[in-house]
């Protein structure tokens, strides 16, 4: 009876530390939610939101003045009966999220629009920096009525470069970047 507790104890141990670590693990993982594909009166647009974008680390550099990157990956693609489905859009486009110390102020940069922004606020900028709001992918003329369409966005969460050298001086850098893996959504036109 003595050797069945010994061995009870620690198996209820592992099986709960087993339960528990990939929810720990996946807490902290960027990952990309709240995906809509909607459509204006000539364009289909897209819409999405970046959970977990900033880890500590990118907050810290960006407070220090080194600024950060979002690469966002569209792919939109028809879906054929029996062939290979034929890629109508490939889309790439940066969030530059960069902090002026002197004025202490964030600008938000958007590559898909040309646009900038300026923000005082820290978790106004991150929110921000991790949402498409509105991307034109492509105009409604070219899809076929009654097709199958599927979309699918990736993003990618980097530092920018430092100038020569100064890479050895800030102790986070060696940090590598990291991405979200592929969100899919289908729908019909």
């Amino acid at each position: 009876m003595k050797i069945y507790k010994y061995l009870t104890y620690p198996f209820v141990f592992f099986v709960t530390l087993a339960l528990f670590a990939g929810e720990l693990c996946a807490a902290g993982e960027a990952r990309i939610k709240d995906v809509v594909v909607s459509n204006s009166s000539s364009d289909l647009l897209l819409y999405l939101e970046i959970d977990n974008a900033f880890r500590p680390d990118m907050e810290e550099g960006l407070l220090n003045g080194i600024p950060a990157t979002f690469t966002f990956y569209v792919n939109l693609k028809e879906v054929r009966a029996g062939r290979t489905s034929e890629e109508l859009v490939s889309l790439s486009f940066e969030h530059t999220l960069s902090y002026d110390t002197l004025k202490q102020q964030f600008v938000l940069e958007y590559s898909e629009t040309g646009s900038s922004a300026v923000i005082s606020d820290l978790s106004e900028a991150k929110t921000l920096m991790a949402g498409v709001n509105g991307l034109k992918v492509i105009p409604l003329a070219q899809l076929k009525r009654g097709g199958q369409y599927f979309l699918e966005v990736k993003a990618r969460l980097q530092r920018k470069s430092l100038p020569f050298f100064i890479h050895y001086l800030v102790p986070f850098w060696s940090l590598r970047d990291y991405e979200t893996d592929w969100h899919y959504v289908e729908f019909r036109n």
